[in-house]
């Protein structure tokens, strides 16, 4: 199946000029955001398929997601729809992650790039469309807190000591700011992949502002109407569940969902009542070291300030 996800390009600058330069970043604002400096930005592995054999096949299709938290650079919730360039690297990473689902461990299989000033954006602008990590982790546990990582605070095993290289396209981008309403209820972004003739359907955790917290679950749709696959999630909230940690959603529960769509036929919005059953959960988290989403712009001046999140 060809993946093609709709992305609305916010910087019109051609390819080598705005990567070279970034003046024109996702924001349309003029200068470089000092905010967006070179450093590492986890990001865990989610397979799109259903079993190992498929996991394998070339050309398949991994959701990348951000560890995203409320102070720089990591203030942008990014997810990416990936490609392993090492064959073998793809099956050792599927081999992993199958056999700790068959055996009901952690799933939580994380790469590391570091990249350059502006690098986070660029990937959400499609301007940067490639990245190395250099190590590939089986997380069984992230820390405690927000300064925790590899080595200090993540309980690790590493699966590949080698530079891993991955293409992606945007699949979601979306910088933090304290201008985005809060939700009334429990709310998720849902992603419908299809690929070979299998549909996998993801929801992450729709994050705005502090206290907040991160969460990735794979569910399934209970005669539900036909989503458009491969495209820009959706938002989808649970009525009468407030947006807090303690009401997040849970492996085996099934719950009927208020989706936020579009006609087909005239192109307006529309609600879709959607029945779901969450089947297994990836990651949830809210300070740990790979996501912090618990104090809007910890780290005062001279740190770096966000522009969305650090507004007086």
């Amino acid at each position: 199946a060809h993946f093609a996800i709709m992305l609305t390009r916010h910087c019109a600058l051609p390819l080598l000029v705005a990567f070279a330069l970034f003046a024109c970043d996702v924001r349309g604002q003029g200068n470089q955001d000092e905010c967006n400096f070179e450093t590492h930005h986890s990001h865990l592995v989610v397979p799109l398929a259903h079993t190992a054999a498929a996991c394998k096949q070339k050309g398949a299709h991994f959701l990348l997601s951000h560890g995203a938290t409320f102070f720089c650079p990591h203030t942008y919730d990014v997810k990416l729809l990936a490609q392993f360039a090492d064959p073998s690297q793809q099956a050792t990473l599927c081999d992993g992650f199958f056999s700790s689902l068959d055996a009901g461990e952690s799933i939580k299989y994380a790469l590391r790039p570091t990249l350059p000033q502006n690098g986070l954006p660029a990937t959400g602008a499609g301007l940067l469309r490639q990245w190395t990590s250099p190590v590939l982790y089986h997380v069984w546990e992230f820390g405690t807190n927000s300064s925790a990582g590899p080595g200090d605070g993540w309980n690790t095993t590493t699966i590949i000591n080698d530079d891993v290289t991955v293409s992606f396209d945007a699949a979601y981008f979306r910088e933090f700011d304290l201008a985005t309403p809060r939700p009334s209820f429990l709310s998720y972004l849902l992603f419908v992949f299809e690929e070979n003739g299998a549909q996998t359907t993801i929801l992450t955790h729709y994050i705005t502002s502090a206290p907040n917290f991160d969460q990735i679950l794979y569910v399934e749709l209970i005669d539900a109407p036909r989503l458009r696959a491969n495209a820009w999630p959706l938002r989808m909230e649970i009525p009468l569940l407030p947006d807090t940690y303690n009401t997040r959603l849970s492996e085996q529960q099934t719950v009927t969902g208020r989706l936020h769509t579009s006609n087909a036929a005239s192109g307006l919005p529309e609600t879709l009542d959607v029945k779901l059953v969450v089947r297994k959960e990836v990651y949830n988290g809210i300070d740990d070291g790979f996501a912090d989403f618990g104090v809007n712009c910890p780290f005062p001046p001279p740190s770096p300030q966000s522009r969305g999140l650090c507004v007086q």
